[in-house]
Parts: structure tokens; C-alpha cells; sequence
């Protein structure tokens, strides 16, 4: 097995597990410790779009404080919405610095303004 497999692989068990493994991903140190703080976040919206035949409203934002991850419920306004999706450079979580796009259902485009704070906090 390769270097560049081990680094760029499918993300499958390339290795065999004994209990002196430790597989360290920048997604799974992410969602690990925003676990163990209880995950609230917030983002600032920079763009929102929706793409064609879908529903779901896609949103370009920036994290300005705590983790967002995968299992995490949107608030804006007082209104809930279902994060469906999350995408990072880090896979499917991301903390603070960090830019973002989220797909969330439960809210329309015209409901998203550019500069609003979407609350972000686990389920």
C-alpha cells in the first residue's frame, strides 16, 4: 500500500484495526470536539441560492464562532430549519474561519439575507 493511498484513498479501512490504531482525520478531530462542547455555532450568510427542480436552499456562509457538524439543527429569526448538508474543506463539518455551504429545507431564499447570523446547535 502506497503513501498516496493511505493519503488520498476512498476513505475506507485501508489498514488493519488493532487497538494500537489511530486514524486522525481533520473531519473526525472536528466533529469529536465539537462534541465535547456542547456544539453552538453561528454563520454569517454571504450568498444563497437555489439550484434548478430542487427545493432546498443552498447557502454560502462563514462560521464566526463554535463547530457546525452533520447532526446539528438551523434557527434564523426564530425559525427552525433542517440542516440537510454541510460541506467544508474539511469534509462534513467545520469550525470557526471556516466557509462553508449548507443546504437547508424549511425556509425559503427570500427569507435568507446577505449579513444575517444563522444559530447552529446539536439536535
Amino acid at each position: 500500500m502506497s503513501l498516496i493511498t493511505l493519503t488520498f484513498g476512498d476513505r475506507g479501512n485501508c489498514y488493519s484495526e488493532t487497538p494500537h490504531t489511530l486514524i486522525s482525520t481533520p473531519e473526525t478531530a472536528i466533529a469529536n470536539k465539537a462534541q465535547s462542547i456542547g456544539a453552538k455555532a453561528q454563520a454569517i450568510i454571504k450568498k444563497t441560492c437555489n439550484f434548478y427542480s430542487q427545493n432546498d436552499v443552498y447557502v454560502i456562509a462563514e462560521v464566526i464562532n463554535g463547530f457546525i457538524g452533520q447532526d446539528m439543527q438551523a434557527t434564523l429569526n426564530g425559525k427552525t430549519m433542517e440542516l440537510l448538508e454541510i460541506e467544508s474543506k474539511f469534509g462534513h463539518s467545520a469550525k470557526k474561519g471556516m466557509t462553508v455551504g449548507l443546504t437547508l429545507k424549511g425556509i425559503s431564499k427570500e427569507e435568507l439575507k446577505t449579513g444575517e447570523t444563522i444559530f447552529f446547535e446539536k439536535n
